[in-house]
């Protein structure tokens, strides 16, 4: 399988979407490579928010 037939960025798991973004025209790339930072920084924010969200959850 090649990893132009994998399908579009925003709906693959972030590391193969990492991988495809190297075979994104030249200038798709900055737009590409933007949304993976955005959703890459939302998935960190999400984890780090997770075990406070569960910590409050329990005592209510």
């Amino acid at each position: 399988m090649y990893l132009k037939e994998l399908g579009e960025i925003q709906q693959l798991p972030l590391g193969v979407a990492l991988m495809v973004l190297t075979t994104v025209e030249e200038t798709q790339a900055p737009e590409k490579a933007r949304y993976l930072l955005a959703r890459t920084q939302q998935q960190i924010a999400d984890t780090e928010a997770g075990p406070q969200l569960w910590s409050i959850n329990l005592l209510t």
